[in-house]
């Protein structure tokens, strides 16, 4: 009988292991190519000498949670990026939202030294987490940065190929009206808007400093 009793629960616990397994979300992968064509050529008003992009810093995520969004107020974590170029702060803020599971996994990036040029990187994103967001610090600068914040869900099923324009965004947190100039930090906080610039606003509209490309692998 305890032998006949130690095989069913073993029979039990194997088939619960095997539905949580068939319960999780399968990744999709993303190869996410940023085409950088920001240069003296394509936005030529007061171009800085060492323009570059800082290391790219976001995450997977779902709505509950925004990394920036148009008319909110940025994040200590964004200012930090955005001013600095620095992402420990951000990184920690993002490992707060994964505890909460509102953040499936952080997305990590190579900076670009020089621009024109090209960052490539893969992200995974699941039924779960289907937002990914990520920001790079447009430098030097006061306070403006790059990034994207897409939905890869179609309507029956994943989008095959994305490709969305790179604007400069201003975080509201630092004054200046040149790439070189940082003032006092903003109080209170202005609102994350894109940038308004002369330096990227033309007579026929704002002008993207590139492009982000997803791809389905």
């Amino acid at each position: 009988m305890g032998t006949l009793r130690a095989w069913l629960v073993a029979v039990c616990l194997c088939a619960l292991g095997s539905s949580a397994q068939a319960s999780e979300p399968q990744p999709v992968t993303y190869r996410v190519t940023l085409d950088v064509d920001w240069s003296a050529q394509t936005h030529p008003l007061d171009f800085p000498d060492r323009a570059h992009l800082t290391a790219i810093i976001g995450a997977v995520h779902h709505r509950r949670y925004s990394l920036f969004r148009d008319g909110d107020t940025a994040s200590s974590g964004l200012e930090s990026v955005a001013e600095r170029g620095r992402t420990r702060l951000l990184r920690a803020e993002l490992q707060e939202a994964a505890d909460r599971g509102r953040v499936g996994s952080v997305i990590k990036g190579p900076h670009l030294d020089a621009v024109p040029g090209e960052i490539v990187l893969t992200v995974d994103v699941t039924q779960r987490h289907y937002l990914v967001s990520f920001v790079t610090m447009l430098a030097p600068s006061p306070d403006w940065f790059t990034g994207v914040s897409v939905d890869l869900r179609s309507s029956d099923g994943w989008v095959d190929r994305l490709e969305v324009p790179l604007l400069v965004w201003d975080a509201g947190t630092a004054g200046g009206e040149t790439f070189y100039e940082r003032t006092d930090d903003t109080q209170p906080r202005q609102s994350v808007r894109i940038s308004s610039h002369p330096a990227f606003v033309f007579a026929d509209g704002i002008k993207p400093i590139g492009r982000a490309i997803f791809e389905r692998q």
